[in-house]
């Protein structure tokens, strides 16, 4: 069981290095980083709470994470409302979770 936490927390070190990778590039996007690492934060809380027995504090977490990484997406096409979500003038709805993990948001964000 141990073993399976242990390659869990190296899977939830991926968001945080390609935050790193995305800063690094220099873009507009390497402003999300931080996004990047809450959803490695969510991630490593949701790993520590399972393994102490607190599910109800995991799903939270892990909750939180899958919303961030959607979010992330949807910001990633979006830089206006991102930049509005980040000062707090715009709130991102996870309502539009669906929309966002549909095939059809997938073909018409091609660029």
């Amino acid at each position: 069981m141990a073993s399976e936490f242990g390659i869990l927390e190296r899977k939830s070190r991926c968001c945080y290095f390609i935050g790193q990778a995305v800063s690094d590039l220099g873009s507009t996007a390497s402003i999300m980083t931080p996004i990047f690492e809450e959803i490695f934060i969510d991630l490593i809380q949701s790993i520590s709470a399972c393994i102490h027995s607190q599910y109800r504090s995991a799903y939270q977490s892990l909750r939180s994470a899958l919303e961030l990484s959607v979010a992330v997406v949807y910001f990633a096409d979006h830089p206006i409302e991102f930049s509005q979500w980040k000062n707090d003038t715009w709130d991102f709805q996870f309502s539009m979770l669906r929309e966002i993990l549909s095939e059809n948001y997938a073909n018409t964000q091609k660029h």
